[in-house]
C-alpha cells in the first residue's frame, strides 16, 4: 500500500507533499497518537508551525501538529526527523473552568453536566474548546461529530482540571474511544470482530496474564454533611476479599445525600475490579483491524476477548509492519481519577 505525507497549515490548508525514508507511528484508542518521520530533504517547505497528514492510499492514518524538527548530519549528508502528535493532543491545551463563559467564575463552583456518558463528553469539549466556547478558547477548525447519546447516565462536576484528562477518564467507563480525525471530535464505541491472535496462527507475539491485588475492594463512600453528621455508605466485593483480604478505599461524593446514589457509586468502582489483567501484542494489517476492535486472543486453549487500544506502525522501503496490543486495564475510574482529588466527581446512575 502506498503512503503519502502532506504538509498543511494548522487550519488544514494543504501546502505540499514531502518524500520520506521511513514512518513510525503509535495510534491509540483514547489518547493522542504520535508520529516520527525521517525525511531526506525539507528545503522547499518551512515546517515550523505546520502539521503533517500521513495517508495510506486515500485514507488518513494520522494527522496533527509538528512538535519538533531535528536535522542530523553524518559527515556526508543530512536527514531530518519530524515528530508530532495527532489532533486529539490539542484538547490537552484546555482546562474545564467552573463557568464556561467566564470570567468571572463566581456564578458556579463547578461546571456540572448530566446525561448519557457520550453526551457529557461532547458537552465538555464543545463548551471548553469547540464551537460553544468563548472565542478566545475555541480551537481553530474544531468541529463536533454526532452525539448518539450512548453510555451510562451520570452527573459530573469539574473545576479547573484538564479537559482531556476529564474526558479520557469518562470514556474509560464504557471503554469508548476518542478521535479528532479530520478535526472532528468523535466518541467511538468498540466493534466486535472475528480477528484472532494465537500461537498456532503465528501472529501472537506476546501474552501476559497478571493476577494482582486491587488497590481497593471495599469502599467507604462519603456523602453530604460534615464530621460525625456526614452520610457514609460502605460496600465490598466478597470474591476479591476472599482472595486478597480486605483492602479499603474512600470515595468522596460530598455533594450527594441519597444513599442509593452513594451505593451505586461504590458498586460501579467494584465492577471494574479484574482478577486477571491481560496484556498482549500481535501482528495484523490495517486492512484487517482498526483501533477499538474487539478481537479474540487464544493462549493455551483459553480464549480472551480483548480490545485493540494501541497500534505501532512502521513503514520503510521494505514494506509495512503493524503491531497491535492492548494496554493493561486499571480498576476503572477510581484509579484513573483518584489523583484529581475532589475537583472532579462522577455520580453514576443505572444504565
Amino acid at each position: 500500500m502506498d503512503y503519502t505525507i502532506y504538509v498543511e497549515t494548522m487550519e488544514g490548508v494543504r501546502l505540499g507533499q514531502v518524500d520520506f525514508e521511513s514512518i513510525s507511528a503509535v495510534l491509540r484508542w483514547r489518547a493522542p497518537g504520535t508520529y516520527k518521520v525521517i525525511l531526506s530533504d525539507i528545503s522547499e517547505i518551512d515546517l515550523r508551525g505546520k502539521r503533517l497528514r500521513i495517508c495510506r492510499g486515500d485514507k488518513t492514518v494520522i494527522s496533527g501538529p509538528i512538535t519538533a524538527v531535528t536535522e542530523i548530519w553524518d559527515g556526508f549528508m543530512s536527514s531530518f526527523t519530524v515528530t508530532g502528535k495527532d489532533d486529539l493532543a490539542l484538547l490537552e491545551t484546555r482546562l474545564i473552568t467552573p463557568v464556561p463563559g467566564g470570567p468571572p467564575y463566581t456564578a458556579s463552583s463547578h461546571h456540572v453536566v448530566s446525561g448519557p456518558l457520550e453526551s457529557v463528553i461532547h458537552t465538555y469539549v464543545a463548551a471548553h474548546a469547540g464551537p460553544d466556547a468563548i472565542a478566545s478558547r475555541q480551537i481553530a477548525g474544531l468541529m463536533m461529530g454526532t452525539d448518539y447519546g450512548r453510555g451510562v447516565s451520570l452527573e459530573t462536576r469539574a473545576r479547573f482540571v484538564s479537559l482531556f484528562k476529564c474526558i479520557e477518564g469518562l470514556a474509560a467507563i464504557e471503554n469508548f474511544g476518542l478521535s479528532m480525525s479530520e478535526m472532528t471530535f468523535r466518541v467511538l464505541a468498540p466493534r466486535h470482530t472475528e480477528y484472532t491472535l494465537s500461537a498456532d496462527l503465528q501472529n501472537l507475539l506476546s501474552f501476559e496474564c497478571v493476577r494482582s491485588a486491587p488497590d481497593a475492594n471495599y469502599f467507604f463512600v462519603g456523602g453530604s454533611g460534615d464530621g460525625a453528621a456526614r452520610v457514609i455508605t460502605e460496600v465490598g466485593r466478597a470474591e476479591s476479599i476472599a482472595f486478597w483480604g480486605k483492602r479499603e478505599g474512600f470515595l468522596d461524593q460530598r455533594d450527594v445525600s441519597n444513599t442509593d446514589e452513594l451505593l451505586r457509586t461504590a458498586e460501579s468502582q467494584l465492577a471494574y475490579i479484574s482478577e486477571a489483567n491481560i496484556s498482549f501484542s500481535g501482528l495484523a494489517t490495517l486492512d484487517e483491524v482498526s483501533l477499538g476492535d474487539q478481537i479474540r486472543v487464544i493462549y493455551k486453549g483459553v480464549m480472551y476477548e480483548e480490545t485493540i487500544e494501541s497500534m505501532n506502525l512502521l513503514v520503510d522501503s521494505i514494506g509495512e509492519v503493524l503491531t497491535i496490543s492492548n494496554r493493561q486495564r486499571t480498576a476503572g475510574t477510581f484509579d484513573a481519577m483518584k489523583n484529581m482529588n475532589d475537583r472532579l466527581r462522577f455520580l453514576e446512575a443505572v444504565k
